[in-house]
């Protein structure tokens, strides 16, 4: 999905789901989160802040997600809400697979990002949930308007050339 090759229907596609459904979603919940104090806490991804040119409408949605996370946590603020976003690299799961990697190449994948990550590893879906329960608490009460990179130190230097 390039950014001068992806057909409008392909990028409407990518926007409404990953940014429309977000925007909608935050609009609903807001008048019950500031009567509760509750919190949002958003999903990016690293690929927010790194642009890759194949992937030019989701990097683009994640770029927007960050965006709507500060300017909501600004509005939100002062009602005492707080809106942060977890912004996670590569993780392990089914999802290459099923969009319809073949096991070889995924698992060539997941070994490449591995030996790229400072730490030797990948993130883990336990791993994201953690950070995303911990934003979501009380020992959160002063984070706003944040955007965690949680990618096992990916885009750290030459590692970030995914």
């Amino acid at each position: 999905m390039s950014g001068t090759t992806t057909s409008a229907e392909a990028y409407d596609r990518v926007m409404a789901t990953n940014l429309r459904g977000t925007y909608l979603l935050t609009t609903k919940v807001t008048p019950y989160l500031v009567k509760s104090k509750g919190n949002i806490v958003n999903i990016s991804s690293i690929l927010s802040n790194k642009p890759l040119p194949i992937m030019t409408p989701y990097c683009m949605s994640k770029a927007a997600i960050d965006m709507l996370t500060k300017c909501t946590a600004l509005e939100l603020g002062p009602k005492g809400v707080r809106v942060n976003a977890v912004n996670p690299g590569p993780v392990k799961t089914e999802l290459f697979r099923r969009a319809g990697m073949s096991d070889t190449d995924c698992d060539r994948m997941f070994v490449g990002i591995e030996m790229n990550s400072p730490l030797k590893k990948i993130i883990k879906g336990e791993d994201v949930a953690e950070l995303v329960m911990f934003l979501a608490s009380d020992k959160a009460s002063c984070i706003n308007g944040s955007c965690y990179v949680i990618d096992c130190g990916l885009m750290l230097g030459d590692a970030g050339n995914l």
